[in-house]
């Protein structure tokens, strides 16, 4: 069975939508359980004095720290999807944008990572219908538009949450 050190002189550095080695992705979360914030050089320095690894992998090791931080990442959102789900909250994707009810209330999460607070809004919001077109030529059509209480016109539109990439979800109230 080949060692760590072994497995990392072994990667390929130029391929990053492969699985981190288990080894790191393991010592990765030890690191975050610690309560210190997972800069990678910390990573890298915490888990070269746990395996004692030489200096020869030092950039097999950043690469697949770093691997690790994008699985970890992946698995953090998963769970909280799966706990938001559970919840009663209905992700707001291309599958599902246009089945946004038009009328009525709905509390709204946001992840607004990139604005200048960022971080996870929710808003209680009331649901009204919006005309738009796909394309000029093409049938005017109505979906789901959130307006936060005594908002007029700025508002979040059902389309551009799911388009938009970030997680975005909501649960009537009734």
């Amino acid at each position: 069975m080949p060692t760590l050190t072994e497995k990392l002189l072994a990667t390929d550095l130029h391929t990053f939508n492969v699985p981190p080695l288990p080894e790191i992705l393991t010592a990765y979360k030890e690191y975050v359980a610690t309560g210190g914030y997972p800069y990678l050089s910390k990573v890298d320095a915490f888990i070269v004095e746990k395996h004692s690894l030489p200096t020869t992998c030092a950039e097999a090791l950043h690469h697949q720290t770093y691997l690790a931080s994008q699985e970890y990442a992946r698995q953090r959102t998963e769970e909280t999807k799966k706990g938001l789900i559970a919840d009663g909250w209905i992700e707001i994707n291309l599958q599902t944008w246009a089945d946004v009810p038009t009328t009525g209330r709905a509390e709204l999460r946001l992840d607004n990572s990139d604005d200048m607070f960022g971080g996870i809004n929710v808003k209680v919001c009331r649901l009204i219908g919006n005309t738009f077109r796909l394309t000029k030529d093409s049938e005017p059509q109505t979906h789901a538009f959130f307006l936060p209480p005594r908002a007029r016109r700025q508002g979040y539109d059902a389309y551009y949450l799911a388009i938009r990439g970030k997680s975005a979800y909501y649960r009537i109230i009734v």
